[in-house]
């Protein structure tokens, strides 16, 4: 069994041979100031690259353009952007009619993006203004 005296010895020339007292270092430990790592911001849909993506993906998957789209879908996932206002974005962009003009799709996607819920609800009421009645069955 090892006495006190002989490991105090070891740590005095293990610390001799590192280059420093064992005091010194010892202080500095205690001194220095802890690194905490900072929490990764969550991306959102409004970040720059989630929304060129996400774009993308949604003009893809209305030229029903599948493997374009799928590509897309998996570089948006692996940004971290999230998976569940891509579906919302294009729920809205697909509710009512989607409009033939390029101009009018790009609006509507740059609409849906930014809130899908109010935009498919714009959409749904500028495209069917009366909406069908179904008839009940008696």
């Amino acid at each position: 069994m090892r006495t006190p005296s002989v490991i105090f010895t070891a740590i005095i020339v293990l610390a001799a041979l590192l280059g420093g007292p064992v005091t010194a270092q010892a202080e500095t430990a205690a001194t220095a100031p802890v690194l905490r790592k900072k929490p990764v911001p969550e991306p959102s849909q409004h970040d720059a690259g989630c929304t060129w993506i996400g774009h993308k993906v949604l003009m893809s998957m209305l030229r029903e353009d599948i493997v374009a789209a799928n590509e897309m879908t998996t570089l948006y996932e692996r940004f971290g952007c999230p998976k569940v206002h891509l579906r919302q974005a294009f729920d809205c962009t697909v509710t009512g009619t989607v409009p033939e003009k390029p101009d009018l799709v790009t609006a509507r996607i740059a609409a849906c993006w930014t809130d899908p819920i109010a935009a498919a609800v714009a959409a749904s009421s500028a495209t069917l203004p009366n909406p069908p009645v179904v008839a009940k069955p008696k």
